[in-house]
């Protein structure tokens, strides 16, 4: 079963996606950046940040990946990888 999600996962998100999320600060980001409803400026904000770091750490994203953070379309698997890698944390703790 867990070899047949694990396909079902590569189709909908690059796998690149799963190691940036692996850096704190990259999943604090995007977590926030969801939280703030997509405002790059209200994310920097409740990080204590400037406003350019958290565009740069979004544009990584693409450059990883290929999905752009400001397109819905990749926004949401950019969401289904970050539930994702949430949901594996509270199942580890």
């Amino acid at each position: 079963m867990k070899k047949l999600s694990r396909v079902q996962d590569s189709r909908l998100y690059p796998e690149e996606m799963d190691q940036l999320l692996e850096n704190h600060e990259m999943f604090e980001t995007i977590r926030e950046f969801f939280r703030q409803n997509e405002s790059v400026k209200k994310t920097s904000q409740a990080l204590i940040t400037h406003p350019n770091t958290v565009r740069y750490r979004l544009e990584m994203i693409y450059k990883r990946t290929g999905l752009d953070y400001r397109l819905t379309n990749d926004k949401f698997l950019i969401y289904i990888a970050f539930i994702k890698k949430l949901l594996a944390k509270v199942n580890n703790e």
